[in-house]
């Protein structure tokens, strides 16, 4: 009997880590540019930052009707009063390659059973 409701409480812990890491992670993305002649190069910048040991990838939306020629990545973690944060930065150089209004994202990292969602940006190809 003490056993199982010691098994009981570890899950539950678990749960609980789990979810508070989901609510404390924050995912955003930027264009840089947002409106670019058709051809021209832009920066999409994702963001992860939280307070996790382990900042997983994350999947962009939308990104099909562009060439992505480049990527780069920084990452910070910091340790303050035993609390661990990190922030991860992924940079990529994307090509504009076809004409119109396109709406990129959201970016979708899964934490655990958790699904955490970015905001949308909207890129602008005009003729160039």
């Amino acid at each position: 009997m003490v056993i199982k409701c010691y098994i009981r409480q570890m899950a539950l812990m678990c749960l609980v880590a789990v979810a508070a890491l989901a609510q404390e992670v924050q995912l955003s993305i930027q264009a840089n540019p947002a409106s670019v002649d058709l051809g021209q190069r832009f920066q999409l910048t994702v963001t992860v930052a939280g307070s996790m040991n382990n900042v997983p990838e994350p999947n962009i939306k939308g990104l099909e009707p562009f060439n992505i020629i480049g990527s780069s990545q920084s990452s910070q973690i910091s340790i303050v009063n035993g609390r661990i944060s990190s922030t991860k930065n992924v940079n990529y150089t994307i090509v504009a390659g076809q004409k119109g209004s396109f709406t990129l994202g959201p970016a979708v990292i899964t934490l655990g059973d958790k699904t955490v969602s970015s905001n949308t940006v909207t890129v602008t190809v005009g003729q160039g």
